[in-house]
Parts: C-alpha cells; sequence; structure tokens
C-alpha cells in the first residue's frame, strides 16, 4: 500500500480534528505521482473526504457479465449500476445494468 495514501487515511479518521491543509498536501503529491486525477465537478479534497481514500478505485466488476456495457462512470458514484433496494429486508438485494437491465450480481 502506498504510504501516502496510508498517511491520508490516518489524517482523514480524524474527521473534525482533521488538518486539511495537511491533506491537500498529500493530495497534491498523489497527483503528482499520478495516483490521484482530477474529477470534472468536485476537488479531490472533496472526493477524499466523502468517498475516502480509495474513491479512485473502481469495484468489480468494470463491465457487465450478460452485455459487457462499460460499467464505470467518470463522477460519483463512479459505477453506472442500478441497484434494486427491497423494502421488506431493508437493503439492496440485487445491482443491475443500467443498458440490459439484467442483474450483475446478487446481495
Amino acid at each position: 500500500m502506498n504510504k501516502l495514501l496510508t498517511e491520508l487515511q490516518t489524517e482523514r479518521a480524524k474527521f473534525t480534528r482533521s488538518d486539511t491543509n495537511k491533506m491537500q498536501e498529500l493530495i497534491d503529491k498523489l497527483l503528482e505521482q499520478g495516483i490521484y486525477h482530477t474529477p470534472k465537478t468536485f476537488s479531490v479534497l472533496s472526493m477524499v473526504e466523502n468517498y475516502g481514500v480509495y474513491w479512485y478505485q473502481y469495484q468489480e466488476p468494470p463491465f457487465c457479465p450478460n452485455c459487457k456495457a462499460d460499467l464505470r462512470g467518470d463522477e460519483p458514484p463512479f459505477k453506472r449500476e442500478l441497484n434494486r433496494y427491497s423494502i421488506e429486508l431493508d437493503r439492496v438485494t440485487e445491482v443491475l445494468c443500467p443498458d440490459c437491465r439484467k442483474v450483475i450480481m446478487e446481495r
């Protein structure tokens, strides 16, 4: 694991006591190294604060196993997936492809 990511994670975990200047310095270094990229509509600092240090990583699967559509997006939440929610169970029960509407995974 990257030392800068670990340090940023530690600083972020302080929540209200975190030093945003220190966080921005670490983010600038991660941008220089090419680990982070700059989103179109949000600052990287806000991405770290709201989505966590690993906001830039896509969760599996990156493609629909049924129609092979690319499920990766450019902006939060970074995945082009549809969640089927069960009121009775109070949770997401299935993830669907936005293109073919078939189940990608069950939860």
